[in-house]
C-alpha cells in the first residue's frame, strides 16, 4: 500500500477473501477498483502475484497469467503513481493513510517485493515468475528500470534492505528475526 498521511489517498493492493484486489484513490474520490474474479491466494501455498499500469488500465498477474479480473469503479482507469502526487507512506503487508495508525495487517508470509518504473509485458512478467526474482535476472531486459527489491530473507529485522542499486531501505514493523523465513520457491 502506498498512502497520503493527510488525505485518503492511495494505491492499494490486498488478499481480500482469497482474491487479488487493488484500487487507486486520490482525494477520498476512488478512481478505479481492480479484483480478481476468482480466489487466487491458498493458505500454505506462495503465490507470486504483479500488478502493471499499461498507461491505459491496471491488469493482475497471478504465477505469471494474466488472471479473470474485473472492475468495480472505472472513473479513470490510467490514475497511477503520478497521479497520487501526496504519496508518503509506503507500506509492504499493511495499510497506512490519512494520518491513520497501520492496520490491514497480512497474515502470512510476503518475499521477493520489486518496484518497477516502467509497465512489464506479459513476457517480462513471466520471465521473472520463471527465474524466481528480478536480481537473479541478469540479463532481463528491463532490469535497468528495477526501482526497489526488497528480498526479506536476507534483510536482518528490522532494516528492510533495498537489494537493487537505488538503496530505498525500510524498517520493517512488528517483525523479529524469527519471523523471516528462506522458503520462497
Amino acid at each position: 500500500a502506498f498512502g497520503d498521511s493527510n488525505v485518503i489517498e492511495g494505491l492499494f493492493i490486498r488478499n481480500d477473501a482469497g482474491k487479488f484486489s487493488a484500487q487507486c484513490v486520490i482525494n477520498n474520490t476512488t478512481y478505479w477498483s481492480l479484483n480478481s474474479n476468482n480466489a487466487v491466494f491458498s493458505s500454505g501455498t506462495w503465490t507470486h502475484i504483479v500488478l502493471v499500469q499499461d498507461g491505459v488500465k491496471p491488469i493482475f498477474y497471478v504465477d505469471g497469467v494474466a488472471v479473470a479480473q474485473s472492475f468495480n469503479v472505472t472513473l479513470d482507469k490510467s490514475c497511477w503513481f503520478n497521479n497520487a502526487t501526496g504519496l508518503d507512506k509506503g507500506r509492504i503487508g499493511c495499510l497506512h493513510w490519512n494520518n491513520g495508525l497501520n492496520s490491514g495487517f497480512v497474515n502470512g508470509n510476503i518475499d521477493e517485493i520489486s518496484l518497477w518504473n516502467t509497465n512489464l509485458s506479459a513476457g517480462e512478467i513471466t520471465e521473472i515468475y520463471n527465474g524466481g526474482s528480478p536480481g537473479d535476472l541478469l540479463s532481463h531486459s528491463k532490469t535497468a528500470n528495477l526501482t526497489s527489491w526488497y528480498r526479506a530473507d536476507l534483510d536482518v529485522a528490522p532494516a528492510a534492505y533495498d537489494w537493487s542499486t537505488n538503496s530505498n531501505n525500510g524498517i520493517m514493523v512488528n517483525m523479529e528475526a524469527a519471523d523471516i523465513e528462506e522458503d520462497v520457491p
